[in-house]
């Protein structure tokens, strides 16, 4: 992460939580920290005044409390991480990828059948109550487990307020179960929504959002072969959230497919190797983890390639050092096309 626009772990993290609070080696310190207001403001990409109108309730209602832990928690959070790496996890196939989202969106939508949409019917199950979660830099206890996840969805919200204000249609692609454009649809009423996916329960829960009149509508796609018949209308906004982590290095047909159609600002919520820093034992383990999963590779390096060729323009690119107990889910990149082919 050797770019002039972005800085390693150390710098971009530096100050985002108070001087340690010592606490006994074998035991947590009972001293309940909030968490920095500028460690909030970065996630969210805006000050307190500036917090879209239609999310500002559920940010004054997080629960920003958290412990530190104890050195002997930390090296037994750290021991664990390292055993999921080397004995539990391996790289899923494509075809076991399919079959897992599959059944997992499957889930969703019954429930969303016998329950109704709501962001509880639309989460996945994937998303999990967690009692050790990483941000910026620090393994930290929150009083709230879902902590981390309600900080992602609320960075979604607050940065594409600042950036996608200006566009009429949004396509979300890998929407999954598309809890982000049923909060988006919440967020920016008069806007059109396209939920993109290559399973086929996921164009189920989008069909029904549709049938209950939201502005969002669904197609199926495969980010690894994409439709030619496929378009992006002109001045339209592209947004993925944790969908291109599944590609791997097998980003570039998705990539052209971007470029071939211009959109007017790509936005990617997505973990990216590149932003780790090597050299730091928090990260190391994050980056060892993201390559045991086989996660999204070389594609800001493929990015940074391209606006060297002026082919595009790269506005925003940050990690926001939110993740769950392993790694970094969702670094932000926000890009546009200049046009130039």
């Amino acid at each position: 992460m050797n770019n002039s626009r972005t800085s390693v772990l150390s710098d971009q993290f530096a100050g985002f939580f108070p001087a340690p609070v010592e606490a006994p080696v074998g035991e947590r310190d009972d001293v309940s920290l909030p968490i920095p207001p500028d460690t909030i403001r970065a996630i969210l990409g805006c000050e307190p005044g500036d917090y879209p109108q239609g999310c500002l309730e559920s940010i004054q209602e997080v629960d920003s409390r958290y412990q530190k832990l104890s050195q002997v928690e930390w090296n037994a959070h750290l021991l664990h991480v390292l055993r999921r790496i080397h004995e539990e996890l391996s790289p899923r196939k494509i075809s076991d990828n399919l079959s897992v989202f599959e059944q997992g969106w499957n889930e969703n939508y019954e429930l969303c059948l016998g329950q109704g949409l709501s962001s509880a019917s639309l989460r996945p199950r994937y998303v999990k109550p967690f009692h050790v979660v990483r941000l910026c830099g620090e393994y930290i206890h929150p009083h709230d487990p879902y902590f981390s996840d309600r900080m992602l969805s609320l960075a979604i919200q607050c940065w594409s307020a600042k950036y996608l204000t200006d566009v009429d249609q949004v396509y979300e692609f890998g929407c999954g179960t598309g809890r982000y454009l049923f909060q988006l649809a919440g967020l920016f009423p008069g806007k059109r929504f396209v939920g993109l996916d290559w399973t086929r329960a996921s164009q189920r829960i989008i069909n029904l959002m549709t049938l209950a009149g939201l502005p969002i509508r669904g197609q199926r796609f495969n980010m690894m072969k994409p439709l030619t018949q496929v378009r992006i209308e002109e001045g339209s906004g592209v947004l993925t959230i944790g969908a291109m982590e599944q590609l791997g290095d097998r980003y570039q047909a998705f990539l052209d497919f971007l470029l071939s159609n211009q959109p007017r600002i790509v936005m990617h919520f997505e973990p990216i190797e590149e932003f780790y820093d090597q050299n730091n034992i928090f990260d190391y383990v994050g980056w060892l983890y993201h390559r045991k999963r086989g996660y999204l590779r070389g594609y800001w390096t493929a990015l940074q390639s391209l606006e060297r060729q002026r082919r595009i323009t790269i506005l925003e690119a940050r990690r926001l050092g939110v993740g769950d107990p392993y790694h970094e889910s969702s670094s932000l990149i926000i890009w546009q096309p200049t046009g130039l082919s």
